[in-house]
């Protein structure tokens, strides 16, 4: 007989593994048992007809149920037959910036965005110009259009319109109140020379154009405002602004209740640095104020336009307070009732 030789090549099957070939010399017809010699490197074409006798190689562990469909990992994924014939879990689409649900029975990609603002509307966050755009999941959301501070001639942002909402680069400040503490009502007195404050953590560069507390019973007085700066809450601070307002009225009919104080100034704050926004007077003054209820309440804090109210402070002077002051009150819960003038920069 003829046949065919080839360069030995091992190869797996259903119960073994081939490890060479062998012809030994007058051996035909092939005995029923013989002492092998060594194994050639030759392999010959050869089929083997093989039933599987192991039960469990027989047996599909199918994972679904044909066709049907599920959610993972945001994909959607069908049950189909593998290589093996068996059933299994196969992704079909992955959903990317949309949702994975199942909507009648069936994994789907749904869009389940919401819009955050309508096309093409601009607005400012701080000195920040924002335009409503459309996103890859077609959807509209505030992004960013330019950063007015690094704006050589426009480096301020300008709300132009409201509704609808519009806004631009503009080389005119756009100046913010802040109210704090404006829901307190509940006058308290101040003794005789007692300085009053506001911490406030900078986030943004800014320009305080005015403040003001909200005071009452006042006569014929001096009334000093002061910002004082630090680096930290609790620390040694320099004031670097202060002036007054003279109340010069006749005592038998005081000022009322309101916000007294300061405008048309131009105080320059940096990021990262603390400030505390005083008032002082040497007779004493009624002022407003808001404290957390209980000792384990969450602390007083509000948010301003360069960043954030943290407490308050107050310390008697028989005088005006000094430039330099060691501000170690910094575990008052707080705020007094005041507004502050600003423009980020």
């Amino acid at each position: 007989r003829s046949y065919y030789l080839f360069p030995f090549v091992g190869e797996t099957f259903s119960f073994g593994k081939t490890l060479g070939g062998l012809a030994p010399s007058d051996t035909f017809p092939i005995p029923e048992s013989f002492d092998s010699p060594n194994i050639g490197n030759a392999s010959y074409p050869t089929k083997f007809n093989t039933g599987i006798t192991d039960p469990e190689m027989c047996i599909c562990d199918d994972k679904c149920v044909e066709d049907s469909t599920r959610c993972s990992d945001n994909w959607t994924q069908k049950c189909e037959l593998d290589d093996y014939g068996c059933l299994g879990w196969q992704k079909e689409e992955d959903c990317d910036y949309f949702t994975c649900l199942i909507e009648e029975g069936e994994a789907q990609c749904i869009n389940t965005c919401v819009d955050e603002c309508n096309l093409g509307e601009k607005r400012c966050v701080g000195n920040i110009l924002q335009e409503c755009t459309e996103h890859i999941d077609e959807c509209a959301y505030w992004t960013l259009k330019e950063n007015c501070s690094e704006n050589t001639t426009n480096p301020f942002c300008e709300i132009v319109e409201i509704s609808p909402a519009d806004a631009e680069c503009s080389n005119s400040p756009q100046t913010v109140v802040d109210m704090i503490a404006e829901s307190a009502n509940s006058p308290q007195s101040t003794d005789t020379g007692q300085a009053h404050g506001v911490y406030i953590r900078a986030d943004h560069n800014a320009t305080i154009t005015g403040f003001k507390f909200y005071i009452t019973n006042l006569a014929r007085t001096d009334v000093y405002f002061s910002i004082y700066e630090g680096t930290a809450k609790s620390g040694l601070y320099h004031r670097i602004f202060s002036d007054f307002i003279s109340m010069d009225f006749d005592e038998t009919n005081p000022f009322p209740p309101g916000y007294y104080g300061l405008e048309d100034i131009s105080v320059n704050i940096s990021k990262d640095n603390h400030y505390f926004f005083q008032i002082w007077n040497a007779t004493g003054l009624q002022y407003y104020t808001r404290c957390r209820s209980f000792i384990w309440s969450p602390q007083i804090r509000e948010s301003v336009t360069f960043g954030e109210a943290v407490g308050h402070g107050s310390t008697q002077f028989n005088e005006e307070p000094p430039e330099i002051r060691d501000l170690d009150d910094a575990s008052g819960n707080c705020l007094y009732r005041m507004l502050i003038e600003s423009h980020l920069r």
